[in-house]
């Protein structure tokens, strides 16, 4: 009997894209002949023709399934969601824009075969905007850092998995995963498979600047307490140096009474200063309370408006 490998596709307002990458798909699956295999296309609630188009798809290729959640559930959970359905002996996440592209399937699952169980794209170039990337890799590079474990530089948790790592990860039942962190968490050691991104061929990214912030926090918090622990160190230095201010303030006025006019101005710096840090600090101890919060609720990561063909 072939292995069956899923190929989960997470997708939102990609209706010119999704005809494309199955056509890709296909193409490449079929020259990998002595595997089965089934495509999960799981729609985040898009509001142009996508869905149409996917059951486009469904009726005349039943190798295709399809979930459609309720409303927007972001671009970390749907994907989970959507690995958890998949039945694959491996299962392989990709996007829905080619970015990375399909031909990079037939290294994934050569990586597989040789025994890796976890192996994920790394982006070491890419054709999109110069500066976002840039500051993605700045990015990468500070949360491998200062998180207790080792992550892939450049690697947003697209790849390969085994089946037993889905298992494993899902066995976890966490409400808000930060899936590449989870992996690195469980001690899988992680093959890295170098790619170019892609420019889109359609349609543009959903991910704002705002989205892409939220995500940069939990990697932060998800793995690392050194946030936390910089705001009492800098609390503390803070306070010595505005002790140190304030006695030496107070120790030439005495010395020259009439003749050092204290005036508003350092007292009024100092106190938007503080002040600054102090909603930096507030911030920070936030996420990590918002963290705690989504896991005492225990949401589920989707809820499903329907599924096709499972």
């Amino acid at each position: 009997m072939n292995k069956l490998i899923s190929i989960v596709i997470p997708c939102l307002n990609e209706e010119k894209n999704i005809k494309l990458l199955y056509a890709q798909l296909v193409k490449v699956m079929s020259a990998l002949s002595k595997y089965d295999f089934e495509v999960i296309f799981i729609d985040n609630s898009s509001i142009d023709n996508s869905v149409l188009e996917l059951k486009k798809l469904v009726a005349k290729d039943k190798r295709i399934k399809i979930i459609i959640n309720n409303k927007n559930f972001g671009f970390q959970k749907s994907p989970v969601h959507g690995l958890f359905q998949s039945s694959g002996d491996a299962s392989i996440l990709i996007g829905c824009d080619m970015q990375e592209p399909p031909e990079l399937i037939f290294k994934l699952i050569e990586a597989w075969e040789q025994g890796s169980m976890a192996i994920q794209l790394v982006k070491t170039s890419s054709k999109i905007n110069f500066f976002s990337h840039f500051i993605k890799k700045i990015y990468y590079r500070i949360v491998k850092k200062i998180s207790d474990i080792d992550l892939l530089n450049d690697a947003t948790g697209n790849g390969l998995y085994d089946k037993k790592v889905i298992q494993n990860i899902k066995n976890l039942n966490d409400p808000n995963p930060y899936f590449r962190g989870i992996v690195s968490e469980l001690g899988y050691v992680i093959k890295a498979i170098p790619y170019e991104e892609q420019v889109r061929i359609h349609g543009s990214s959903k991910n704002n600047w705002y989205v892409l912030y939220g995500a940069a926090l939990q990697g932060f918090t998800s793995y690392s307490v050194l946030p936390l622990r910089l705001v009492g160190i800098i609390g503390f230095m803070m306070a010595g140096i505005s002790f140190l201010i304030g006695l030496t303030y107070a120790t030439l006025k005495i010395l020259n009474w009439d003749g050092y006019p204290l005036g508003l101005a350092p007292f009024i710096i100092g106190n938007f200063f503080l002040f600054g840090l102090l909603f930096i600090f507030v911030g920070i101890i936030g996420e990590y309370i918002l963290s705690i919060q989504t896991y005492v609720k225990k949401r589920p990561l989707v809820t499903e408006k329907d599924r096709i063909n499972f």
